[in-house]
């Protein structure tokens, strides 16, 4: 996602979430039972028009990416901070993902089943879905 304002990178970047160790007790048990664990995220430069391998690529404007990347650095902090947990069924990747984009403000919302815990078949999900991806000035 490109950057608007606030001083954030102005190239196309990936977001990362996933945990930072184990759940806080039971190891694999605990994450498979919902035990929350400590989540860290990483968002780093991608190259040129790369997507990620079976990535999702969503259209926006220059306006839209700042409050993405925004909103991507906020969840960023949260996580990192212990502010924010890794859950694998309320809170895993995909579910921070697309809070990212979500509560960005800018106009764009996504689908995300909570019954969804595996990133791919996510994707798979909401390409397949051509109401998956919802935008305001769609609604007018």
């Amino acid at each position: 996602m490109d950057a608007l304002n606030q001083g954030t990178p102005t190239y196309p970047r990936t977001y990362n979430q996933g945990t930072a160790g184990d759940a806080k007790s039971s190891g694999n048990l605990g994450f498979l039972s919902g035990q929350n664990a400590k989540a860290g995220v990483s968002i780093e430069k991608i190259s040129g028009e790369s997507v990620p391998k079976n990535g999702l690529r969503i259209s926006t404007n220059s306006k839209q990416d700042g409050l993405i990347s925004d909103s991507a650095e906020k969840s960023a902090a949260n996580h990192n901070s212990g502010k924010v947990d890794y859950n694998l069924y309320s809170n895993n990747c995909t579910a921070a993902a697309v809070n990212v984009v979500n509560s960005s403000g800018a106009g764009i919302t996504i689908a995300n089943s909570a019954m969804t815990v595996k990133p791919n078949s996510w994707i798979k999900e909401v390409k397949d879905d051509s109401k998956a991806v919802s935008r305001e000035e769609d609604k007018k």
